[in-house]
């Protein structure tokens, strides 16, 4: 059983601090983190993360922006 986080900046605001210093506190041992605006229709920093989860393992979100428009695509994909 893995935590996992994945943070995505957009390109016109990159600081990723305030994602990771939210996630730090759920023992986080395998991160991913993307540089892409949410309405570029390629994310394959999330898609290896999507494909990579196992059976119990946790996956964490600073805020579920971060995913809401390219879950929607990632979903439609499946």
């Amino acid at each position: 059983m893995t935590n996992i986080a994945y943070i995505r900046v957009s390109k016109a605001d990159p600081d990723r601090n305030p994602q990771i210093k939210a996630l730090e506190k759920y023992d986080i041992q395998k991160w991913f983190e993307e540089e892409k605006s949410v309405n570029e229709k390629s994310h394959p920093v999330l898609d290896e993360m999507i494909h990579s989860v196992n059976e119990g393992d946790t996956v964490y979100v600073h805020d579920f922006s971060r995913i809401a428009k390219t879950a929607k695509n990632n979903y439609q994909k499946s």
